[in-house]
């Protein structure tokens, strides 16, 4: 009869104090203010631009960094006539030529969104 009540003291107690924690826990997370990442940049510097003045125009450096978003899905990359979107094995597609060459630049939009970039040099 002893050991029964021993056990169920502990278990009563075991019990209560996951509860209490775990109340706790909740009473924490709820009334805690959220914490938010600012910059504590104040000024703006200035910088040379050391590129072209026309915008159309983009290195082959830049037109692979718009290659990860095009296979993410944000837009479908055309580079001289050949698409990249989100359903596009990459294994498929030589880019070796990109780098070094110069790229006249379209940007075709739908309700204001960047849907098509095309590429051409």
């Amino acid at each position: 009869m002893i050991v029964p009540i021993k056990r169920l003291i502990t278990i009563y107690l075991a019990t209560f104090m996951f509860f209490t924690a775990g109340i706790s826990f909740i009473f924490y997370q709820l009334n805690r203010e959220p914490t938010y990442s600012f910059s504590t940049a104040t000024d703006v510097v200035l910088a040379s631009y050391d590129e072209t003045e026309d915008l159309t125009k983009v290195s082959g450096e830049h037109v692979i960094g718009l290659v990860n978003a095009a296979l993410n899905g944000e837009y479908d990359l055309i580079i001289d006539g050949v698409p990249i979107n989100a359903v596009t094995d990459i294994r498929d597609i030589d880019l070796r030529g990109v780098v070094g060459n110069t790229y006249n630049m379209t940007l075709l939009r739908q309700n204001g969104v960047i849907h098509t970039v095309s590429v051409t040099h």
